[in-house]
C-alpha cells in the first residue's frame, strides 16, 4: 500500500493530534507570559486564575494527547499489522521458504513501527515545532528585527554545520 493512501486513510487521527499539539504549543507560549506578568508586580487574583487556568488546560492538553497518540497508534497498528500480514498470505511459498517466515515477521513488525512513529509522532511533532518557530520568530521580530535577523543566521549557520559534520560522517560510516 502506498504512503499517501495511509496517510489519506489516517488523516482525521493526525489532524486530532496535531490541533492537539498546536493548542499544547500556544499554551507553552502562554505559561512563561503569564508568569512575567506575575513577576512584574501584576500579582492579582485574575492573573493568578488565568495562570491556573493555563496549567491545568496544559496538563489536561498533554494527557488528551498522549493518550489519543496511544489510541491512534494502537488502532493504526492493528489495521497495517492485518493488512501486511494478508499480503504475506499471498507470498509463493518458495520465497517464504527461502527467506524464512521469520525474515517476513520481523520487517512486517519493523514497517508497522516505522509508519505508526511517523505518522502519529513525528509528522504532528513536525506541525508542532514549525509552529514554535514561526511564533518565537513573530515575538522576536516584533521585539527587534536585528534580533531577528541574529537568531536566522544562526540557525542557518547551526544547520549548515549538521550539513557540513555530519552528513560525510554519516555516509562514511555506512561505506566501512
Amino acid at each position: 500500500k502506498k504512503f499517501s493512501n495511509i496517510i489519506k486513510d489516517n488523516l482525521v487521527s493526525i489532524l486530532i493530534v496535531s490541533m492537539l499539539a498546536i493548542v499544547d504549543a500556544i499554551i507553552t507560549f502562554l505559561i512563561p507570559v503569564s508568569v512575567s506578568f506575575l513577576l512584574n508586580g501584576t500579582f492579582n487574583t485574575k492573573t493568578v486564575v488565568w495562570l491556573f487556568l493555563l496549567v491545568f488546560i496544559s496538563l489536561l492538553t498533554s494527557v488528551i494527547l498522549t493518550s489519543l497518540q496511544q489510541k491512534f497508534v494502537y488502532r493504526f497498528k492493528y489495521k497495517l499489522n492485518l493488512q501486511l500480514y494478508e499480503d504475506l498470505f499471498h507470498v509463493k511459498y518458495s520465497e517464504l521458504s527461502k527467506n524464512g517466515a521469520a525474515y517476513y515477521v520481523e520487517k512486517i513488525l519493523g514497517a508497522v513501527n516505522s509508519y505508526a512513529d511517523l505518522i502519529m509522532t513525528t509528522i504532528p511533532n513536525f506541525i508542532q515545532v514549525w509552529l514554535v518557530i514561526l511564533v518565537s520568530a513573530f515575538i522576536i521580530g516584533y521585539i527587534s528585527i536585528p534580533i531577528l535577523i541574529l537568531v536566522a543566521a544562526i540557525l542557518l549557520l547551526q544547520n549548515i554545520n549538521i550539513f557540513i559534520l555530519y552528513i560525510p560522517i554519516s555516509s562514511k560510516n555506512e561505506k566501512s
